[in-house]
């Protein structure tokens, strides 16, 4: 696997959920928020691979039947976060539906 190709998936840009409570329970921040990345591949490559998934209570997501494996690249990277951005507030004025 070419090492530049590697770099670019490996540095696509995440957003997560971020929600943070107050003692008494409330929601204090929940936010989206956008992570990027840097990253320097050591080594990268085409190979086999399996999937194993694990039972969770609040996502059922090991019950779906893994048909078929396309592809499995691996790699080996030093990563770091270099960036976040707020991409939405929803507790910000004007953003709540209450």
């Amino acid at each position: 696997m070419d090492p530049q190709q590697a770099r670019k998936a490996l540095t696509i840009p995440t957003v997560v959920l971020k929600i943070i409570p107050d003692p008494d329970g409330t929601i204090r921040i929940a936010e989206l928020v956008r992570f990027e990345y840097s990253v320097t591949v050591k080594g990268a490559w085409i190979g086999p691979g399996s999937v194993t998934l694990f039972h969770h209570a609040a996502v059922s997501l090991a019950t779906l039947p893994v048909r078929e494996i396309v592809s499995v690249s691996h790699t080996y990277s030093d990563s770091w976060i270099e960036g976040t951005k707020v991409v939405y507030d929803y507790m910000k004025e004007g953003n709540s539906k209450s």
